[in-house]
């Protein structure tokens, strides 16, 4: 519990942080001097990404260069060699899913924790003590005492 009260109030901080700052971000985007700054990062950025991505497709033609060398010499076949590829593909990408999404997994962790809390604590009325009232006849009637209701005006009935 202590743990999602805590990111409640950092997301809260963050928010009035936010909130405080924005004028100064507008302030930035008006300006012309970050404007040279966020092109040179930019650019890093962008070259960043290029090299990442030219890494990756660079592997993958090894990869298919080399499986096809195999396949030549057969010492495997083709259809192992693209299922080979495609598992190895597809568990990447899932693992840097997985990398990405461990806030969200810690979030659901502690909601858990959470609800087990909730489940396991004592209850005000006994299930095993037998000294309960047991009722011979059930009729199904309900009555409402000390209930107040009220209707909007105006809203659409169906």
């Amino acid at each position: 519990m202590l743990g999602s009260i805590g990111g409640l109030i950092i997301s809260w901080k963050l928010s009035v942080v936010m909130i405080a700052v924005q004028p100064l971000v507008i302030a930035c985007y008006y300006s012309k001097k970050p404007c040279k700054e966020s092109k040179k990062r930019a650019y890093i950025t962008g070259s960043g990404l290029g090299a990442a991505l030219f890494a990756t497709y660079c592997t993958w033609v090894v990869d298919f260069w080399w499986g096809g060398q195999l396949v030549k010499r057969e010492d495997l076949s083709f259809g192992d060699l693209f299922g080979c590829f495609f598992i190895l593909v597809a568990s990447g990408r899932m693992i840097a899913e997985a990398g990405s999404m461990t806030l969200d997994l810690t979030k659901g962790a502690n909601s858990i924790v959470i609800v087990s809390n909730i489940l396991d604590r004592r209850t005000k009325i006994d299930p095993y003590d037998g000294a309960g009232v047991k009722l011979n006849k059930i009729d199904g009637n309900v009555e409402l005492k000390g209930v107040d209701s009220s209707v909007r005006f105006g809203l659409p009935l169906l």
